[in-house]
């Protein structure tokens, strides 16, 4: 049964993504939000791509999925190009017995200023115009720079568009066209730009000045409840996440083995997959590692993974707002990672529920580390705090604030 507060009469909310059944932060953040508004909302993911294997995370009944494609192309490296490539490196679709489609889908998208993004084509183009242009009322989330370009081109006068940013302004700067994309769209008619961080809506204000578009900081939410405070008597720290160069995960690795070799009853448990995968094993037989790190690839039952384990690290390059450091505080496990650009020292607070590291201070971690593995009481006492911590990010909290950012942006149309 629908929850009583639901409103059938209220605006419809669509998120418009790259790929609803992504296994990453923004395919969970994005269904988090998406299932805990659809108690009160009408709700539709808008997916360009899907996977063959389907969604890697709950979706409510409630919410419709539309796709628009149903795979998603490969990514061809420029040296293996064939002619006129929409990248480099630029997407490749398998050949079908439509010609014109196999024309247009290597033809560079006119949504992206003439960049070349790889998911984006002429293809996508058209498929993107023929779903959005049906929305004529509601509101439209997008979650990537490009598809706020989408967005705010092709849905009807009357629609409400927010552009929802899920990595920090710094590394939108080293993303060639990202920025003009953002700023392109604010000026064509972008209701609203949320960032995960408030330093990111700071910068983004900046960047922004003189542009209608309001710039606002929304925090990622939890994707499950907050846990009763756990026994955590595994001697394990823990760590998740994509096995990619941005997560850094060697840097964890070097960190921990100086502290397993004093400890040797303390072992690392790192969940997740990725490229970086066969890299990180040999560095773990290179440090004679294999009995107290571990690879545990991918899972689908992350919360007892961290129900099993003392601590969380991480040791991540950049970030957006990290949600499995949200799910580490619900589960009561104190923190120890980098200072990095940005969201850790959003959620990281020192001395109440773990440890903020300068960032690249792989020695520093090594220490922060050590700490918590020789004090079982601060262990515990972190832990309690983070359990407090986590429930500000409780999903019907985060949601009340959409909600009143959309009943704010759509004001003025009822004046």
């Amino acid at each position: 049964m629908p929850d009583p507060a639901y409103d059938e009469s209220a605006a419809t909310i669509h998120f418009l993504m790259y790929n609803v059944d992504a296994r990453d932060g923004v395919s969970r953040a994005v269904l988090t939000m998406a299932n805990e508004l659809a108690r009160v909302r009408r709700v539709e993911i808008i997916s360009v791509y899907c996977r063959n294997d389907g969604p890697a995370y709950a979706i409510s009944e409630r919410i419709r999925v539309t796709y628009l494609f149903d795979h998603q192309p490969a990514l061809v490296p420029a040296d293996k190009a064939a002619p006129r490539p929409v990248g480099p490196p630029y997407t490749r679709w398998p050949v079908t017995r439509h010609p014109v489609r196999n024309l247009i889908a290597r033809r560079r998208s006119r949504l992206t200023l003439g960049y070349g993004f790889p998911n984006m084509s002429l293809l996508t183009d058209r498929a993107l115009r023929r779903a959005l242009t049906r929305i004529r009322s509601g509101i439209v989330v997008s979650t990537r720079p490009v598809l706020h370009m989408a967005a705010v081109q092709l849905v009807g006068p009357d629609v409400i568009t927010v552009g929802q940013d899920h990595i920090n302004f710094l590394s939108r700067t080293n993303e060639t066209g990202s920025l003009e994309l953002i700023e392109k769209a604010c000026g064509l008619g972008l209701g609203a730009l949320v960032t995960l961080t408030e330093d990111d809506a700071v910068d983004y204000t900046r960047l922004l000045a003189g542009k209608p578009t309001r710039v606002v900081a929304i925090p990622n939410a939890l994707s499950w409840p907050v846990s009763p405070a756990p026994a955590h008597d595994h001697r394990v720290v823990v760590t998740a996440g994509r096995l990619v160069p941005r997560k850094a995960i060697g840097r964890l690795i070097q960190a921990f083995a100086p502290v397993a070799r004093r400890h040797p009853d303390w072992k690392l448990k790192i969940y997740g997959e990725g490229p970086m995968g066969q890299r990180l094993a040999e560095l773990i037989v290179s440090l004679e590692m294999s009995q107290n790190i571990t690879l545990e690839g991918h899972t689908d039952h992350l919360q007892a993974a961290f129900e099993d384990a003392n601590i969380f690290a991480s040791s991540s390059r950049a970030e957006g707002f990290p949600m499995v450091m949200l799910e580490a505080l619900s589960k009561g496990l104190p923190l120890v990672g980098f200072d990095c650009p940005r969201g850790p020292s959003d959620i990281i607070r020192t001395g109440h529920n773990g440890i903020l590291v300068p960032n690249h201070d792989i020695g520093g971690l090594s220490v922060a580390l050590e700490t918590l593995i020789g004090d079982a009481d601060m262990r515990r006492a972190m832990g309690a705090q983070a359990l407090l911590d986590a429930e500000a990010f409780r999903p019907e909290h985060i949601a009340t604030r959409w909600l009143e950012l959309f009943a704010e942006l759509s004001a003025p149309a009822r004046a």
